[in-house]
C-alpha cells in the first residue's frame, strides 16, 4: 500500500515561499516538493491580486501538475471575479 501524500494550504502561502525560495536557491527542492504530492490543494484564490512573479509561479504549478496528479483550487469568488486577481488575463480562460 502507498502513502497519500497532501497538502491544503493558502495559496499565497505556497506561492511566496516559492518566490522567496528562487533568493535562497532552495527554489528547485520547494517546486519539486509541490509538484510530487498526490492532491495539492491550494485555499483562498483570489484574496490577494497576483503580480507577474507570483503568476508565473502558480502557472507553473497548475500547468505542471496538469493531467498527472490531482490539484484542487478553493476560492469563494466567481469566475468573473477571478479574472480581476490575475496578472495576465489569458490565464483565466483555461479554468
Amino acid at each position: 500500500m502507498s502513502l497519500l501524500r497532501l497538502l491544503s494550504k493558502d495559496i499565497n502561502v505556497i506561492l511566496n515561499t516559492l518566490l522567496k525560495s528562487k533568493a535562497n536557491n532552495s527554489y528547485r527542492q520547494k517546486l519539486k516538493y509541490y509538484l510530487t504530492l498526490n492532491l495539492l490543494i491550494l485555499n483562498k484564490l483570489g484574496f490577494r491580486k497576483f503580480n507577474e512573479h507570483i503568476v508565473d509561479l502558480f502557472y507553473k504549478i497548475s500547468s505542471k501538475r496538469y493531467e498527472k496528479v490531482s490539484i484542487i483550487i478553493a476560492s469563494n469568488k466567481s469566475f468573473d471575479e477571478l479574472r480581476s486577481i490575475f496578472f495576465y488575463l489569458i490565464l483565466t480562460l483555461a479554468y
